[in-house]
């Protein structure tokens, strides 16, 4: 779900389904972990939209790509707005 400016609930998806968390938990050997990944060393990933618009403002053009099912207009809205406070 995502927040309207109003601060009411927007529906993206309709499932009761919980969305992929931002951090995993680790799993032990041999156990199921519906979130697999591997230690790719620290500094390598980052959360939010203002930490990737400050690294995007770097560029003059980007190009994003990814799955069909993100929310790709809200991901750019939220984006356009953190590169607008910072003036690009």
């Amino acid at each position: 779900m995502g927040e309207a400016s109003d601060g009411n609930r927007v529906v993206f998806r309709n499932t009761a389904q919980h969305l992929m968390p931002a951090t995993s938990n680790e799993t032990l050997p041999g156990q199921y972990n519906i979130y697999p990944g591997f230690d790719i060393g620290p500094g390598k990933t980052k959360v939010g939209y203002s930490t990737v618009a400050v690294i995007l403002s770097n560029y003059s053009r980007i190009v994003i790509d990814g799955y069909p099912g993100v929310l790709w207009e809200n991901f750019r809205n939220h984006l356009d707005g953190e590169l607008k406070l910072l003036g690009n």
